[in-house]
């Protein structure tokens, strides 16, 4: 979603979106961060192909920056030669709903791409409501805008020093636009991407397909776990993304002794009333699950 965002509020903003690589989390993959390298968004999702149907440039870091984007994550990792610490200015939403928190949104992107960031918040009235952290993303686009731009400037908003060479705050670059975060983002109501009016959905997140390198991966997984040839026809199935990790440690630590996710039996039968319910729509033979 947070990529989906900054491809969105580039076109909005008449502007090429430079995407990010995927960065190691221990509750999605496993393992840990110093021991998995980022993974360039192109080797997930077909940029060539996101660029045509969106008719939009869109652009990945590593073809902008020289960076160590095949190492893992670490401060002890060795410099890569001809990469430089580049000071930048950039724009901050990750705190303004956080009202536990007032420090800059950093991120491990910053030490990926070694970028020595200073950030300038958005006003509070970026917020899409006052009780939540997603900020409106024509408050983002709009900063990027002269006038726009002027109106955050003037409003004295918090700001931070950049944290490694001259420690000083820098104005947001008018080029290069960077936000700190770019997760909770919405053009109308807290949590919209869930909704069919979504514009982030609706003008870019349906057009991202994978890679046929990964389609081929997956293909040969579910063929390997069906027992069925190379050229044998894949039947139907339901597949389902059971989120346990990140999602069951905060109702774990807040409420030990409780049993905080869901057994998978009870997915077996929602997979169940699934079928049936394809089953009286479609006819017989319309999923297989696994």
């Amino acid at each position: 979603m947070s990529y989906v965002h900054v491809i969105y509020t580039a076109m909005i903003s008449d502007r090429v979106a430079i995407i990010p690589p995927l960065t190691p989390d221990l509750a999605h993959v496993g393992g840990k961060p110093k021991q998995v390298p980022p993974i360039n968004f192109g080797e997930i999702f077909d940029i060539p192909r996101l660029r045509k149907d969106l008719n939009w440039p869109v652009l990945e870091w590593s073809e902008v920056k020289k960076a160590a984007y095949d190492v893992p994550l670490s401060h002890e990792t060795t410099p890569v030669e001809g990469v430089v610490m580049d000071e930048l200015g950039c724009w901050g939403i990750r705190n303004i709903g956080n009202k536990g928190s007032k420090d800059p949104g950093h991120s491990v992107h910053e030490m990926l791409l070694q970028l020595d960031c200073s950030y300038t918040n958005l006003p509070s009235d970026a917020l899409a409501t006052p009780d939540n952290y997603h900020v409106k993303v024509w408050s983002m686009a709009a900063a990027l805008f002269p006038d726009g731009r002027k109106r955050v400037l003037d409003a004295k908003t918090d700001r931070f020093p950049t944290q490694f060479g001259k420690k000083e705050w820098i104005p947001p670059d008018e080029q290069l636009a960077v936000f700190d975060n770019t997760y909770g983002v919405s053009a109308y109501v807290p949590y919209e991407w869930f909704q069919d009016f979504s514009p982030m959905w609706r003008f870019v997140g349906r057009y991202l397909r994978f890679t046929p390198r990964l389609e081929g991966i997956a293909d040969e997984y579910v063929r390997r776990m069906f027992g069925i040839g190379e050229n044998d026809a894949v039947p139907l199935y339901i597949v389902l993304h059971i989120r346990r990790g990140d999602w069951s440690k905060p109702c774990e630590e807040n409420r030990p002794g409780t049993e905080c996710a869901a057994p998978l039996s009870v997915f077996a039968a929602r997979v169940e009333e699934v079928k049936r319910g394809l089953t009286e729509k479609y006819g017989p033979g319309t999923a297989q699950a696994n």
